[in-house]
């Protein structure tokens, strides 16, 4: 029975009933509303061999690299007496591709286009500053740097220009060495590039640590830095709260020696530049850490593209801001 004046409604055949007099919906309607099995499997099927095919491409590519090949051994191989032409081409072939020479030549002409725009709306002093003025600079104040005693001692002396000169090749050196041997992890080669441009430079100071700790979040999330239960323990979060902890007391010791030197008038050069030193190893330890926590995991990047940073460090797909927080424990 139907009663039209909101009584009891027979609705099926299972004697359900509908109660208060609302009008009934149509089943047509409800079954537009509700998502069709069949398309809800497609959309599952298609997903899952999306993260199949990035997580075969990241395969792929760890495949594809023999262990401890890199553009550096390359190039030794290269430059060996009796090397053949093939291994020469076969390194220029990995340096050199069509995305790497259009990303060079775009980034190139944007910095000289910028970098023209600002020299001809301020004249050579905007060039002076920004680029020749660091080439030669000296800085004889106390810092973090591990040659700010010889660039003290040096100061106002016709070596102190040469001395400042000769402290970029270290720097240039453990740059070139980490971009050539890191060039398959592309975060990781950054990351460790920053650190030892830092450490490694003439001036050193607190502010300079922000810019390596910028690509911190990028390098731990494709390395899986910090994983809880990871068995190498500089993977480890256990390892790496070690490794912080190092950091902060190098440079509480630094600051120690600073301020009987600045505030307490003592004579602590020699301590400041001891703890320089150390820290110049802590630094080092940083890095030996990054890289061999890096080993062995899957490279963000393949032949000029981006694999998905989820599959290519063995999980699922992260979307950035996901994992730049899961990177930064948060």
């Amino acid at each position: 029975s139907d009663d039209s004046d909101g009584g009891s409604t027979a609705a099926g055949a299972g004697g359900l009933r509908r109660r208060g007099g609302a009008p009934r919906r149509s089943s047509s309607a409800s079954r537009a509303r509700r998502p069709a099995p069949a398309a809800a499997a497609a959309a599952a099927a298609v997903a899952a061999a999306a993260e199949a095919d990035a997580a075969a491409a990241a395969g792929r590519a760890m495949a594809s690299w023999p262990a401890g090949d890199s553009l550096l051994t390359r190039a030794t191989d290269c430059g060996r007496p009796g090397s053949s032409a093939e291994a020469c081409l076969r390194w220029v072939r990995g340096f050199v591709s069509y995305r790497r020479v259009r990303f060079g030549v775009v980034s190139l002409a944007a910095c000289g286009a910028l970098t023209g725009a600002a020299v001809a709306l301020y004249g050579h002093r905007c060039l002076h500053d920004a680029y020749i003025y660091h080439i030669g600079r000296t800085d004889p104040r106390h810092n973090f740097s591990p040659y700010f005693y010889s660039l003290y001692l040096a100061d106002g002396t016709a070596g102190a220009a040469s001395l400042g000169l000769a402290a970029f090749l270290p720097q240039l050196a453990v740059v070139l060495a980490a971009g050539f041997g890191l060039y398959r992890d592309l975060p990781l080669a950054m990351l460790v590039q920053a650190v030892a441009f830092v450490a490694l430079n003439k001036v050193c100071t607190a502010q300079y640590f922000l810019w390596w700790q910028g690509l911190l979040p990028v390098a731990a999330a494709a390395a899986r830095l910090g994983a809880p239960r990871s068995r190498d323990w500089f993977s480890a979060s256990a390892g790496w709260a070690l490794v912080a902890a190092l950091f902060l007391a190098g440079q509480a010791g630094w600051l120690l020696q600073a301020s009987d030197l600045e505030e307490g008038g003592r004579q602590t050069f020699l301590g400041v530049w001891g703890a320089g030193l150390v820290f110049l190893a802590v630094n080092t330890v940083v890095m030996v850490g990054l890289v061999l926590a890096g080993r062995g995991a899957p490279p963000v990047f393949h032949r000029g593209g981006l694999v998905k940073l989820g599959a290519a460090a063995g999980g699922g797909a992260i979307a950035p801001v996901e994992w730049a927080l899961q990177a930064a424990g948060l």
